[in-house]
């Protein structure tokens, strides 16, 4: 039996190279391709490896029979040698989805007055050095003036990996702005929503808003902080679940002594897309005046509590973290920033021409190893799991290439920062077939 593996080695972040190997299948099953130069004998088991700067691939022509042919194979520029009697070539890529994380600065005077921004920026900065490469990064930072109408986001104007250079020359220059300036939390966030939806057109994939406040959110005309904390669960919670975009935003509070801890909890849980119980009550608030109504035009101006509340919260938590404590800052944001490594990976080949499938019932044939510190070879085994609670699970799309997701624990172990590799093995000429 011919396999086809895939091993992905180095920092598994969620943008590692696509890989792909020349995988056998029979000629049943696959249309006439195109093939390498072809010498006699049996089909092997293929593995690619990529890590580090290395781009050399080695096969073990031993697994599934006992020919001893050797195939030859590099990542990118696929080559092998197979038998001439049984195998059609077929290129294969695990292509793992890249998420795009906007990063929203608070730029409120606060920001100054509490000595939390140069230490910030050069936390930050450190952040996005760590995994500009990996990470489609935007980066915007927000405040108003004048009750906070209109607001006042500023942002690099570019999403992108390896987008480190035009962070740090956006964000570096920025002085207090010599006035007192307000928080408008609410309105950057639909601000931040629109860039990633018109990003997601060309770029789709997982969304992410990493918010990083010192302050009780604000808007035109102020009122309870009640009022406008119950509008930013309201803009989050829609953020959230949103049917097209779905974004999903994290919370980083800064230690302000009058930022209302109970509300950011709400927040975080808000941004998740988890139970949120109201701290307080918000029935009592007035009306929107029509310059904030005019920011959110989802909402209706009369109508309290904005947000949805149940008894209970969920369990998601603001990110605390003190700028003053630098070692800190950059290991909870980078922490952070890995849990958005993405756990489902594209079946396709490398150029993306045919649709890839696996077939169904025989899933379970395949297997999968992440490799740990611990355990690097063969690495940790992850069951298949139909129901998509824990293992690995198969989606599938019409008109698409398939997707193999890694759920539950499984995708726990892959965003951990002990996971070095994940190994996909697939016997060819059962499970890889090129629907006609």
């Amino acid at each position: 039996m011919r396999i086809l593996g895939v091993l992905t080695l180095g920092t598994l972040f969620a943008a590692a190279l696509p890989l792909s190997v020349s995988a056998c299948s029979s000629s049943s099953e696959a249309p006439p391709r195109d093939t390498p130069n072809a010498s006699s004998g049996g089909g092997g088991a293929s593995t690619a490896t990529s890590g580090g700067n290395s781009e050399a691939a080695t096969t073990n022509p031993s697994i599934g029979n006992n020919n001893t042919a050797a195939a030859n194979l590099t990542v990118g520029a696929v080559t092998t040698t197979t038998g001439g009697d049984a195998c059609q070539q077929l290129e294969v890529s695990f292509v793992p989805q890249v998420p795009t994380v906007f990063i929203l600065v608070d730029r409120s005077t606060s920001m100054w007055d509490n000595h939390f921004w140069d230490p910030l920026r050069d936390g930050v900065l450190e952040v996005v050095s760590r995994v500009h490469q990996d990470v489609r990064l935007g980066f915007g930072t927000f405040t108003g003036a004048g009750n906070t109408c209109p607001l006042d986001l500023q942002e690099v104007g570019t999403i992108d990996k390896n987008n480190l250079a035009a962070i740090e020359a956006f964000y570096t220059p920025i002085m207090h702005p010599g006035v007192a300036t307000e928080t408008p939390t609410p309105a950057a966030l639909v601000k931040a929503q629109e860039l990633l939806k018109a990003d997601n057109a060309a770029f789709p994939g997982p969304k992410f808003i990493l918010l990083v406040t010192d302050g009780n959110p604000d808007y035109c005309d102020s009122g309870a902080v009640e009022c406008r904390a119950d509008v930013t669960v309201r803009i989050l919670q829609d953020l959230a679940s949103d049917t097209a975009v779905p974004i999903h935003t994290f919370v980083v509070a800064l230690p302000d002594p009058g930022i209302d801890q109970q509300w950011l909890t709400a927040f975080a849980n808000a941004g998740a897309g988890q139970p949120v119980s109201a701290p307080r009550d918000t029935e009592f608030c007035d009306d929107i005046i029509p310059a904030t109504a005019a920011l959110f035009p989802t909402l209706d101006p009369t109508t309290w509590p904005q947000g949805t509340y149940g008894s209970a919260m969920g369990t998601a938590k603001p990110y605390n973290v003190d700028p003053a404590q630098q070692d800190q800052l950059v290991t909870e944001i980078t922490g952070l920033l890995n849990g958005v490594k993405s756990c489902t990976f594209d079946l396709t080949n490398a150029a993306g021409e045919e649709v890839i499938s696996i077939a169904e019932g025989k899933e379970a044939q395949g297997t999968v190893y992440l490799k740990t510190a611990a355990n690097s070879d063969p690495g940790e085994a992850q069951a298949y799991d139909a129901g998509g609670v824990n293992g690995w699970k198969v989606n599938r799309i019409e008109g698409a290439a398939d997707q193999i997701e890694l759920v539950g624990a499984a995708c726990d172990l892959l965003r951990s920062p002990e996971t070095t590799g994940i190994e996909f093995g697939f016997p060819c000429e059962i499970i890889i077939e090129v629907p006609k």
